[in-house]
């Protein structure tokens, strides 16, 4: 055989096994590099079924139990997934404790702390509950979002979005919150637009926009408001009007708007309105009291006064001072007027010239 052919035939061979085994190596190997996908690169230490804590100078920071979780290369941010019991702290002090999430993030840099997935959290007076939440550790507060809830000794608040800080364990609610009230069997729901919310039940509650309150048989609108657990009593002030019905009759969902509109009288004629400068509902009694320029209507009958006070139990309004009952085109004089909002009757006594029963 011709030597030159033969050294031919041995390149041939060479260069057909080097194309066969970059075919193979081709096939086999994954089309995705995920074992050396830029995350994995980027963790420094994977961990699970662990507790981690975080310290800002020589002070621990926070600590977290978690299923499983993963550090970045540079170590500043930290993933955690399951996470719970987790404690948050301030200065040295606990300000969250048996804090759940179904995945955490910490910025070491920026001290903040990335909730999401069925946030739970307690703080000193009551429970923090949210979809999301962003915990600025350094600055005493957190953001909360979708379908935040807050759990009192007395209530519960529902809200869209907050802010929420720790130090006075403040809860400032801007894009509208519902209020639900207990005090032994009376229940008081309150809607605003906007509300400053103490978890510690001793502090007022001031509130404010588009401000509905419903009780037992009793719904109001107001401009502001102001609920005392203290004191348990919720203050309406400004432009007030409330809708009395009878204990059978169940206040429909739309009464609410028709209370804010004008035209009341025309509207509500069936039943008991009562406008004043201010009302105040008893949280714990159900009962109320009205004050300033009071205007009570039923059935077409019109009374004022200066004030009014209403019996939840008897479904009894009584007006007292400077009372005046209209009859045909006339207003007379009365030293009271009794409303009876079951019976849908106004009864007047020591009227000038005569007594009557409308």
């Amino acid at each position: 055989m011709d030597e030159n052919l033969a050294w031919k035939v041995v390149y041939a061979a060479a260069i057909f096994s080097l194309l066969v085994l970059g075919l193979a190596y081709y096939l086999i190997s994954p089309r995705e590099a995920t074992f050396f996908s830029p995350e994995r690169q980027e963790k420094i230490a994977e961990f699970s079924n662990t507790k981690i804590e975080g310290r800002k100078e020589g002070k621990k920071a926070w600590e977290f139990a978690a299923k499983s979780g993963w550090t970045e290369k540079d170590g500043f941010n930290t993933y955690l997934t399951k996470v719970e019991r987790g404690k948050i702290y301030s200065d040295g002090k606990l300000t969250v404790r048996d804090l759940v999430a179904a995945r955490v993030k910490i910025d070491r840099r920026a001290e903040i702390i990335e909730a999401s997935g069925g946030v739970a959290m307690q703080t000193r007076e009551g429970k923090i509950f949210a979809d999301r939440a962003s915990i600025y550790r350094a600055a005493k507060r957190m953001v909360l979002a979708d379908r935040v809830r807050i759990v009192r000794a007395n209530g519960v608040a529902l809200t869209a979005t907050s802010e929420y800080l720790s130090e006075p364990e403040q809860l400032n609610a801007d894009n509208g919150i519902r209020l639900e009230l207990k005090e032994g069997k009376i229940k008081t729901l309150v809607q605003a637009d906007r509300a400053i919310l103490y978890l510690a039940v001793d502090k007022d509650i001031p509130l404010s926009g588009g401000l509905e309150v419903a009780q037992g048989k009793k719904m109001a609108v107001a401009d502001t408001g102001l609920y005392s657990r203290k004191q348990n009593v919720l203050q309406l002030k400004g432009r007030t009007r409330t809708v009395m019905e009878k204990a059978e009759t169940l206040l429909k969902a739309e009464t609410a708007a028709k209370l804010r509109r004008p035209d009341i009288k025309d509207i509500l004629r069936e039943k008991t309105v009562v406008t004043a400068d201010e009302i105040f509902f008893s949280t714990k009694t159900g009962d109320a009291r009205a004050a300033g320029s009071v205007e009570v209507t039923q059935k077409g009958r019109e009374a004022k006064a200066d004030s009014a006070v209403y019996d939840d139990k008897h479904e009894l309004l009584t007006l007292t001072g400077n009372v005046f009952m209209k009859k045909g085109e006339d207003w007379l004089s009365a030293r009271q007027v009794i409303v009876s909002i079951g019976k849908e009757t106004f009864e007047a006594a020591e009227v000038k010239e005569a007594k009557f029963k409308l």
